[in-house]
């Protein structure tokens, strides 16, 4: 069962609490109180430093991806133009010309058919 991290560290923070209140009952029965303190504390700062690091890496995960999707629309523009430049140099009707509008139609055809695929997902 999972919990989310603010109701994983309230039951931590929780229980660090009742143990300090309950210090000397629990010890009087043999519990060994500062060992179960320094424990509890210590996974509960663990646990809250590597969360932080998650988020930190989700963060840079975020602006890995708008990087990556400029740069990949970069050069999909860049070799449109290309590929426009190409065409009108050799004139619509040559056929090096066909298949560099064709090329891009496909291109451009599988992009839509997988959009469409993740939008219906």
């Amino acid at each position: 069962m999972a919990h989310t991290t603010i109701e994983t560290i309230g039951f931590c923070e929780g229980v660090i609490e009742l143990l300090a209140q309950n210090r000397n009952e629990l010890a009087e029965r043999g519990v060994n109180i500062d060992g179960w303190h320094a424990r509890l504390r210590s996974v509960t700062t663990n646990a809250l430093k590597v969360n932080a690091e998650q988020q930190a890496q989700k963060a840079r995960m975020r602006e890995m991806t708008a990087m990556s999707v400029a740069a990949l629309d970069g050069a999909y523009v860049e070799a449109s133009s290309m590929l426009n430049a190409v065409m009108g140099t050799l004139g619509n009707r040559n056929e090096a010309s066909i298949q560099a509008s064709r090329l891009r139609s496909a291109v451009n055809r599988r992009a839509k058919k997988a959009r469409g695929d993740a939008d219906t997902a």
